[in-house]
C-alpha cells in the first residue's frame, strides 16, 4: 500500500527554480502528457504556433516533438491539449460549437503527426480546451466535456483497431458545473468523472445522472485535473486543488487519495508539493492543469506528474522495495537507463554499489549493483 509519494523534482515559482522552457517563446506551458514513462509538455497560446517536447528524468527539456504544419485554429488554440494513449501521443485543437475539430496522432514520439479525425460533428458544443483518453489504440475512448447554457455535455469518440468512429456519442448530464470546455471526462468502471476548476470532481453514470462528489477533497478549491491509477493492488486518485493565497487559484497542488474501499471512503495519502507551486492566478490565465501517472507492469513503481500553469510542475513517485531485486553485472554497452531511488538518472559508468531502477524501453526493474 502506498503510504506517501517521494519528490523526484519540483520546478516552481514558489521554489524560484522555474526552468527556461516554462512559458517560453511567448507561449504558456498549458498541458502535460505521458507516453509510457516519458513526460511530454505542450507550450501554446491562442492563435500561436505550439511547441511540444519531452522532459528527461530531471525535468529538463529533452527532445522536440514534431508539430503539425497545417494546424487549424477552429476556435482559438491551434493545439490546446495533449494526452498519451498507449505508445501514441494524441492532441486536439480547440473548436467552437460549430467549428472544425481536429484530432492529431503521433504513433511514437519521434514520428510525424497525422490528422486522425477532422469533423464538425461534436455535439454542437465547444470542445478541445481539455480532453481525456481511456484505453489504447485498439480499444479506447477520446472524450470531451463542455458546460454551456448551464448544462454539461460529454462528447466521446470510440477507438477500435487504430480507427476513430467519426460519429460521437453524446451524454447530457443532469448537474451543471465547470468552465466552458476546460473539463476533463474520465471514464472509469460503469460511469465517468468530470473534473473542472469550478467544482469538485463529480461522478455520473453512463446516462449522465449525478451520483456523488469525490470525498476527501470537498473542503478544497478545485483544479481542473484528476487521474485514477492502480498500484500495489490498490486504487488511487490524484486531483489538483488550490490552497488559495493571493487569489483563490494560487498555491496549486495535487491531492492523492487511496480509494480502494470506495470514493466516499478514501484515505488521504498526501498533498504535493505541500506548500503549493506558486501564487500566480492560473484560473485567470490558461484555465487548465494536468495530472499524469505511469505505473510499471509489476505495479512496483509509480511516477506521477502534476502541472499547474503559471505556477510550476513536479514529478513524484512511489517505489516498492519489496517488488523484486535482481542481481546484475553492469554492462556499460547495454541500452538501458539507470535511476536512483529518488528518480535521478545515473550514468552506467557512475553506478556505485546499491539499489537502482533500471529502465529498458517500457520495462522497469529494480536491480542491485554489487
Amino acid at each position: 500500500q502506498i503510504k506517501g509519494l517521494q519528490t523526484a523534482w519540483v520546478k516552481s515559482s514558489a521554489s524560484n527554480n522555474l526552468p527556461s522552457w516554462f512559458n517560453a517563446n511567448g507561449l504558456k506551458t498549458r498541458d502535460l502528457a505521458n507516453v509510457g514513462n516519458t513526460a511530454v509538455v505542450l507550450n501554446t497560446l491562442a492563435n500561436k504556433d505550439p511547441e511540444i517536447f519531452t522532459l528527461d528524468a530531471d525535468g529538463n527539456r529533452a527532445a522536440t516533438v514534431a508539430t503539425p504544419t497545417d494546424v487549424i485554429a477552429g476556435g482559438t488554440f491551434k493545439i490546446a491539449a495533449i494526452e498519451g494513449m498507449g505508445d501514441a501521443l494524441v492532441a486536439t485543437n480547440m473548436a467552437t460549437a460549430a467549428g472544425n475539430l481536429r484530432i492529431y496522432k503521433w504513433n511514437s514520439l519521434d514520428a510525424q503527426p497525422e490528422v486522425w479525425l477532422e469533423t464538425t460533428n461534436h455535439g454542437n458544443v465547444e470542445v478541445g480546451r481539455s480532453f481525456m483518453v481511456s484505453g489504447d489504440l485498439n480499444n479506447g475512448k477520446i472524450a470531451f466535456a463542455c458546460n454551456a447554457n448551464n448544462v454539461v455535455t460529454v462528447v466521446y469518440f470510440t477507438v477500435s483497431n487504430g480507427t476513430i468512429d467519426p460519429t460521437p456519442k453524446v451524454i447530457t448530464t443532469n448537474k451543471a458545473g465547470g468552465s466552458n470546455s476546460n473539463i476533463e471526462a474520465h471514464f472509469v468502471g460503469d460511469g465517468f468523472w468530470l473534473a473542472s476548476k469550478d467544482h469538485h470532481p463529480r461522478h455520473f453514470d453512463m446516462s449522465g445522472n449525478y451520483k456523488e462528489d469525490l470525498a476527501g477533497v470537498k473542503d478544497k478549491v478545485q483544479g481542473a485535473a484528476m487521474r485514477f491509477f492502480t498500484a500495489a493492488n490498490r486504487t488511487y486518485v490524484a486531483a489538483t486543488t488550490t490552497q488559495g493565497g493571493a487569489t483563490v487559484w494560487s498555491k496549486g497542488n495535487m491531492e492523492v487519495l487511496d480509494v480502494t474501499d470506495g470514493t466516499q471512503n478514501g484515505s488521504h495519502i498526501g498533498t504535493y508539493p505541500g506548500s503549493g507551486f506558486g501564487d500566480a492566478n492560473w484560473g485567470g490565465s490558461v484555465g487548465s492543469n494536468s495530472i499524469n501517472a505511469y505505473v510499471s507492469p509489476n505495479q512496483g513503481y509509480v511516477g506521477v506528474w502534476a502541472l499547474v500553469p503559471d505556477q510550476g510542475i513536479g514529478k513524484f513517485y512511489y517505489y516498492d522495495e519489496n517488488s523484486g531485486v535482481d542481481d546484475i553485472t553492469v554492462d556499460e554497452a547495454e541500452a538501458v537507463e539507470y535511476y536512483n531511488l529518488q528518480g535521478v538518472r545515473i550514468d552506467a559508468e557512475n553506478l556505485t554499489p546499491g539499489i537502482y531502477i533500471r529502465r529498458q524501453g517500457i520495462k522497469i526493474t529494480k536491480v542491485m549493483v554489487r
